[in-house]
C-alpha cells in the first residue's frame, strides 16, 4: 500500500513547499560598504542554513524513529494508521526580501513577502536537501495563513474526504479481496472487534 501522504497527494495541496513555483539556491544579504551596497553570503551558510538544516534533518529523523519505536511498541502496522507529520523550516528576516530570478539570462529583481529556498548538504556529518520558507516579519501572519494554516486544513480535508481508504469493511465490498488476505482479516477483524466494543 502506497504511504498515506502519497496515495491523497498531501504534498502538493495548496500552500505547500513542493509546489510548483519559485526557488532559490542561494541567500544573500545586502550590506552597504564605503556608501556601495553589495550582495555578500559571509556567515549566513555557518549561522542560518547549516544549523537550520542540522535541525530539520534531526527532527525528522527523531520522528521517524518515534514511530518505528510506536509501530514495535504497540503493534501498529504503518499501512493501517498512517502518521503524517509536516515539519516548516522557517527564517524569518526583520529587513526587506527580494527575489532576484536568473533563469531567462537578465536578472529579475522583484519585492516578496515571502521565498522558497532548496539548498543540498553533502558533508560526513550532515546529507540532506533542506526546503525551507524565507520570510518577511512583515508578512508573518499573512504567510500563516497562506502557507501553514492553508496546508493543514488541505489535509485535514483530504483526510476527511478519503477516511474510508482506513476502512477494512468498505475496501472489502469495495475493491473486493485482497491480496495478503492474513494481514487483512486480521486488521479486519480488529476493527470490528474495537467497533463491537465502542458501540
Amino acid at each position: 500500500m502506497k504511504l498515506a501522504r502519497l496515495e491523497l497527494k498531501l504534498e502538493h495541496l495548496a500552500g505547500s513547499i513542493m509546489e510548483d513555483e519559485f526557488t532559490g539556491y542561494q541567500l544573500l544579504r545586502l550590506v552597504r560598504q564605503n556608501k556601495v551596497w553589495k550582495a555578500d553570503n559571509n556567515a549566513i551558510y555557518d549561522s542560518i542554513l547549516y544549523p537550520l538544516a542540522k535541525a530539520w534533518s534531526y527532527t525528522v529523523d527523531r520522528a521517524r524513529k518515534d514511530k518505528k519505536e510506536d509501530e514495535e511498541r504497540y503493534g501498529i502496522e504503518p499501512w493501517r494508521y498512517p502518521w503524517i507529520y509536516y515539519f516548516f523550516p522557517i527564517v524569518v528576516t526583520s529587513g526587506q526580501l527580494f527575489v532576484v530570478d536568473v533563469s531567462d539570462g537578465d536578472p529579475q529583481v522583484s519585492e516578496a513577502k515571502w521565498a522558497k529556498i532548496r539548498r543540498s548538504f553533502n558533508s560526513e556529518d550532515l546529507k540532506c536537501d533542506l526546503r525551507a520558507d524565507i520570510v518577511s516579519f512583515d508578512h508573518w501572519e499573512e504567510y500563516l495563513e497562506s502557507r501553514v494554516v492553508r496546508i493543514i486544513d488541505g489535509a485535514a480535508d483530504a483526510l476527511t474526504r478519503n477516511l474510508h481508504l482506513f476502512d477494512p469493511e468498505w475496501l472489502l465490498s469495495n475493491l473486493g479481496e485482497p491480496e495478503a488476505e492474513d494481514e487483512f482479516y486480521d486488521w479486519l477483524n480488529g476493527f470490528r472487534e474495537a467497533k463491537s466494543q465502542n458501540a
